[in-house]
Parts: C-alpha cells; structure tokens; sequence
C-alpha cells in the first residue's frame, strides 16, 4: 500500500486501482492510536481540490466531534464498523432529530445522507467506529462551519458536559430503535 501522508490524521491512498479491505482498516485503527485526537482518515480521492471526496474514517470511542454543518454540498456515510448516534440541530441548537447508528443494519441506521447547512454532530460510542463518507469537493474551510454554541475542542469541561449530554441522546435513541425491532 502506498500512502502520501497529509498530516497525523490524514492520508491519501496513492493506488492506481482503489481499495478497502482488513489491511486499510488496520492502518486506520493503528493510526488512530497514534495521534492525539485518536482519529485517523484514508482519502481515496487525489486531493483536497477533488471534485468528490471519498473518505474512509476511523474514530475511537469518545472522540469528540463539534456540532458543523456543510454550507456547499450534502453528505452520505456508510457505517462499516461500531456503533453511536447522529444527532440533527435546528439553527438555535434545539435538537431536530437522533438516529441510532449501528453498521449492523438490522441493529440500527447504517447509512445516512445528510442535506446542505444541516448542523449535525456524531456520538461515538463503539470502542471502534468505522465509516465511509461522500462528498462533493473542493474541501474549503469556508463551506464548513461549526455552530457557535458547540464547545471548541480544547474547552475539555464544554466538551466533557456536552458529550453527557449526547450519551443520553444516544442510549434513547438506542432503546426507542431496539423497541422498532
């Protein structure tokens, strides 16, 4: 496998034909180890000014992801491995909706898409969660935008609370899907 790295979280698959099997997820979990936001991402696409961006992602339990939304394009994932919640806000940061997520589609949600300037959050749950995620490029930082009432990720109390908060939203949502079964 050759990768070109961007960062300690960050790598691009430098393969003419495109793959993922064990041998990629092994290199997302064992890097998601050795970084400090315990996360880790293999982009199958060439680079961040791809027209679409094609992203298998590796985070470990509790990792923290802020409350964003997508200004330019919707997105889809695909949940391989473990299991959380996704969890929808209106502008104010009233929640809209939660959805148990569980890459065992017969558990719960494995796939989502997610429309334009939808402020949205996932709760990690699973020690491992793996997931494949689409969407449309450039990558810009000004078609991304985090809401102002989500904790910045070095406020660890902000994000301690808020994570509380979402393992509540999570366990519901998990009782009110196993009740659907």
């Amino acid at each position: 496998m050759q990768f070109k790295k961007f960062n300690d979280e960050v790598f691009y698959l430098d393969e003419k034909f495109k793959r993922f099997d064990h041998k990629l997820f092994e290199f997302l979990l064992n890097k998601s180890l050795e970084n400090k936001r315990r996360r880790c991402r293999i982009c199958m696409h060439h680079a961040p000014d791809s027209n679409l961006h094609e992203m298998f992602i590796m985070h470990r339990y509790g990792n923290y992801v802020p409350v964003h939304k997508h200004l330019k394009s919707e997105e889809s994932s695909l949940i391989l491995n473990g299991e959380g919640a996704l969890v929808c806000y209106e502008e104010n940061g009233d929640i809209q909706e939660v959805i148990y997520l569980n890459s065992d589609a017969t558990q719960g949600c494995n796939y989502l898409r997610i429309p334009v300037e939808q402020y949205h959050s996932i709760y990690i749950h699973s020690e491992v969660f793996c997931f494949k995620e689409t969407i449309e490029g450039p990558f810009s930082r000004e078609h991304y935008q985090e809401a102002s009432w989500t904790p910045k990720e070095d406020d660890l109390e902000g994000v301690t609370d808020f994570t509380a908060k979402l393992l509540l939203l999570y366990q519901q949502a998990k009782q009110k899907n196993a009740s659907k079964i």
